[in-house]
């Protein structure tokens, strides 16, 4: 349903992507936020792709908030 990308960082022949994620699997909404580690070789091809999740409603310990 959604996978925009939030966010890109680059460092060198490292991307760092940020991005939102929302599906509908078996009539069920699902979503999660998400992290891509991309490293490039010196041709610019990718050649090693990390994902990392985490929930998407964050709670923020030393401050009285949510985000959702």
């Amino acid at each position: 349903m959604e996978w925009p990308i939030k966010n890109i960082w680059i460092n060198n022949e490292i991307a760092f992507v940020e991005w939102p994620f929302k599906c509908n699997y078996k009539n069920r909404i699902g979503e999660f936020d998400g992290v891509s580690i991309i490293k490039f070789d010196e041709a610019n091809k990718m050649i090693s792709v990390k994902g990392f999740q985490s929930a998407s409603r964050h709670v923020y310990p030393y401050e009285n908030r949510t985000s959702i």
